[in-house]
């Protein structure tokens, strides 16, 4: 889905009752469309104020996790992606990001290389009121969209 007809989508229909979503990056397809663009993510923060549950999956994090900031009543942060990337943030700014979220109790690093790493230590470390959850890419089928 296109940015435009999501942002379409949520504006009219959906902002306030949100509670999930799932949303995927450009990273793989040869598109320069940013997808996820500050302006996406802010406005996110400010239109679903009820956005409990988000799942990032093999996104452009080049604009940050600072983004993210804005909302406030997100538990559950799910980042999915292929193996570190430069546009990957760091665990520091990972954690700087997470502690500006009040209520965030889970967060979900799935794909980027760092289970069982000296990172995974680094985050349960500093996130001690969340559950961290590292592990590599789940295998999905492919099946659904033929």
């Amino acid at each position: 889905m296109r940015p435009k007809v999501m942002w379409h989508l949520l504006r009219r229909y959906m902002a306030s009752r949100l509670h999930s979503l799932r949303m995927g990056g450009y990273l793989f397809s040869g598109s320069q469309a940013p997808q996820l663009s500050p302006a996406l993510l802010r406005a996110l923060g400010d239109k679903c104020p009820n956005l409990k549950r988000l799942c990032l999956h093999v996104a452009d994090l080049s604009a940050g996790l600072a983004l993210l900031e804005g909302m406030p009543a997100l538990e559950s942060l799910c980042l999915q992606g292929p193996l570190i990337t430069p546009e990957m943030p760091t665990p520091t700014q990972i954690i700087s990001a997470c502690l500006t979220m009040p209520k965030l109790r889970v967060l979900e690093l799935q794909g980027l290389g760092w289970e069982g790493q000296e990172a995974e230590q680094v985050l349960c470390r500093g996130l001690p009121h969340c559950v961290v959850i590292v592990r590599p890419s789940p295998k999905e089928s492919m099946d659904w969209w033929m």
